[in-house]
């Protein structure tokens, strides 16, 4: 939302948006990775529910 904000001219709300998204991310890893964390849980707060961790590398080919 905060870039959307941005896009339509509004500074104040774009900030805003954005300092909340930036407060949010590191609660929504919390929520989604496992106690021990080797896996992702599908379910928040359920070990047992599992999900892949994939790093992504992504390779950018520039031609001129």
């Amino acid at each position: 939302m905060g870039e959307i904000a941005k896009l339509n001219g509004d500074a104040v709300k774009a900030e805003r948006y954005t300092a909340i998204a930036k407060d949010m991310v590191p609660r929504w890893r919390a929520l989604a990775t496992s106690r021990d964390r080797t896996h992702l849980r599908l379910t928040y707060g359920d070990d047992a529910s599992w999900g892949l961790m994939v790093r992504c590398m992504i390779v950018c080919f520039v031609t001129s």
